[in-house]
């Protein structure tokens, strides 16, 4: 699902870099990237992570995301400490959701915590070290 302020902006057929230079996610907007698929997720993440939005998602095993973040500290030169605070990988609050709506909710929740400023059990193992 691609939430966006209008409806053109949701086209999912695009790779991830013109979509995001076209929705231009400002430091206000949270991004979740779920595409699936390891190689279009990382990049997603990486172009993310460039336009400097207050949240970025990853959806995904931590073991993934252990891999996608040593292959952005090596090929995209960015470091765990930049990261740490709009980086959110696994993305979710640790509610023990299990099915996808439930992890839907979950990433909502983990959301909506930021917004509000609410401490929260988040899954992210990001700036927890290697």
């Amino acid at each position: 699902v691609v939430l966006v302020d209008e409806a053109e902006g949701a086209d999912l057929t695009k790779p991830p870099k013109e979509a995001l230079e076209e929705l231009k996610p400002s430091p206000l907007d949270f991004v979740v990237v779920a595409y699936g698929e390891p190689g279009k997720d990382y990049e997603a993440l990486k172009e993310a992570l460039k336009r400097e939005p207050r949240y970025v998602g990853l959806l995904g095993s931590r073991r993934k995301v252990k891999e996608l973040l040593a292959k952005l500290r090596v090929e995209a030169g960015l470091d765990e400490g930049a990261l740490k605070y709009r980086l959110y990988a696994p993305v979710g609050l640790n509610i023990g959701a299990d099915d996808p709506a439930e992890v839907a909710i979950s990433i909502l929740a983990e959301i909506v915590s930021l917004r509000r400023g609410v401490e929260a059990p988040h899954l992210s193992v990001v700036g927890q070290g290697p």
